[in-house]
């Protein structure tokens, strides 16, 4: 017997047991909700600019900013952090600084950025200028070059991610991949159910006749 997908089948299985569907989606948005915290605190991001720059000739300046790329990964590093911490007022470890931050560039660009994640708008702030004045010393220590500079320091810090967004956001998918799966399995089922669906299956492809019928039920 030819395998076929009966499209009607399988929407007539998902429309009859559409119930499941939704139970099956609502026991994952309560896996959700028992998962996450709705009362979870929002975090912030501040940014701090790094750029390279020389007065002296177009190629310093490129070495300048050879020299912020390659150093990248030591932005991250506990010197940096260890150093950044002693710039701080507030109370806080060099781990924690190290878990904070983050760089990025931009192509060809000759602006490096650096930017801290915190509960607390003041100590993104603190922390990310910190880390970029201790990454800059750093730099022009090991390499002697001048042109690597702190070019905007943050002010402010902005909203990076709301907490209890994040909790209904979590929740919304969990229901959604809860409903995907329980449609997937219907509808599994329904194409592999091998009772027959098509003329052709009861009449083994036209070599014997179809006397009839019996109405309404798909035979």
């Amino acid at each position: 017997m030819e395998f076929q997908i009966n499209f009607r089948k399988i929407l007539d299985a998902l429309v009859s047991k559409f119930y499941i569907v939704l139970i099956t989606a609502a026991v994952f948005f309560i896996g959700g909700v028992l998962t996450t915290d709705a009362n979870a605190p929002d975090t912030y991001s501040a940014t701090t600019t790094i750029y390279s720059a020389s007065y002296v000739s177009y190629r310093d300046s490129l070495e300048a900013r050879n020299a912020i790329l390659f150093y990248a990964d030591v932005l991250r590093s506990r010197k940096v952090a260890e150093r950044a911490a002693s710039f701080i007022p507030q109370d806080i470890t060099p781990e924690q600084i190290m878990s904070m931050v983050s760089s990025s560039s931009t192509g060809n660009s000759a602006v490096f950025s650096v930017s801290a994640v915190s509960r607390n708008p003041e100590t993104a702030v603190s922390v990310v200028n910190a880390v970029a004045a201790a990454f800059v010393q750093e730099v022009v220590y090991v390499t002697a070059m001048e042109g690597v500079k702190v070019l905007d320091q943050a002010t402010r810090a902005y909203l990076y991610s709301s907490g209890s967004r994040s909790a209904m956001v979590t929740r919304a998918e969990a229901a959604l991949v809860g409903a995907g799966l329980s449609i997937l399995i219907i509808a599994c089922f329904a194409a592999l159910d091998k009772r027959a669906a098509f003329p052709h299956e009861v009449t083994l492809s036209g070599e014997i006749e179809l006397i009839g019928s019996i109405p309404e039920k798909g035979i």
